[in-house]
């Protein structure tokens, strides 16, 4: 039961590195983490270059953290 609520308490500051920095949303349930946009088609390519800038600053934080994917 600990588990999931452990879990949601460490990864409290990436829900706040991709929320602001990046504009994205994100969804935790328990032990999963998605991370995802609304775009209108003619924005695709705007979204893609946010993924991947966040991408970045999560592998960053991951390093922080001492966590692997």
């Amino acid at each position: 039961m600990l588990g999931p609520f452990l879990h949601v308490l460490y990864t409290a500051e990436l829900a706040n590195i991709i929320a602001a920095g990046h504009g994205l949303k994100m969804l935790q349930y328990a032990d999963d983490n998605q991370i995802y946009a609304y775009t209108m088609v003619n924005d695709a390519t705007s979204a893609v270059d946010r993924f991947a800038t966040c991408f970045t600053d999560f592998r960053a934080w991951l390093t922080a953290s001492k966590l692997e994917i």
